[in-house]
């Protein structure tokens, strides 16, 4: 009988506890309670997530293949005729030039948008055989 008195009045003092320290929390504006009248904000406006950033490349072979962090992509034709996509700060943005042949081939970042720091626009490089690192993508940071 003892041993039930001790965990119930055990289990009694956790509860008041956690109760008072949730009351703590709600008064601090830790906590916020939820509520169906309240807007939420969609992934795509809220400002806890990296959002994504757009860049244009011309690549002299069509037989190239952009990869993205080793992941080949599919870009989407721009109105100017770049291979457009989207890429995130700290993305790595290589080519596979394996089934170009021994040619060398100009990729031209023809635009970045305007949260790109690193590359710029107007940067040329030219590649040959392989898979070939181009850049690491630097964009800017997520505002404090």
């Amino acid at each position: 009988m003892k041993t039930i008195e001790k965990i119930l009045i055990l289990t009694a003092i956790l509860l008041s506890t956690l109760v008072f320290a949730i009351q703590i929390f709600y008064e601090a504006g830790v906590l916020q309670p939820a509520s169906f009248e309240q807007q939420n904000l969609s992934y795509a406006k809220s400002t806890l997530y990296k959002k994504p950033e757009s860049i244009a490349l011309k690549i002299s072979n069509p037989k190239a293949v952009v990869l993205i962090n080793g992941e080949p992509i599919e870009p989407s034709l721009n109105s100017s005729g770049y291979e457009e996509f989207e890429v995130y700060d700290r993305d790595v943005v290589e080519i596979d030039l394996r089934k170009t042949g021994s040619k060398e081939v100009s990729i031209f970042v023809a635009s970045t948008s305007s949260g790109i720091i690193y590359p710029k626009a107007g940067t040329k490089i030219f590649e040959a055989n392989g898979i070939r690192h181009l850049f690491k993508i630097e964009a800017q940071s997520l505002p404090e």
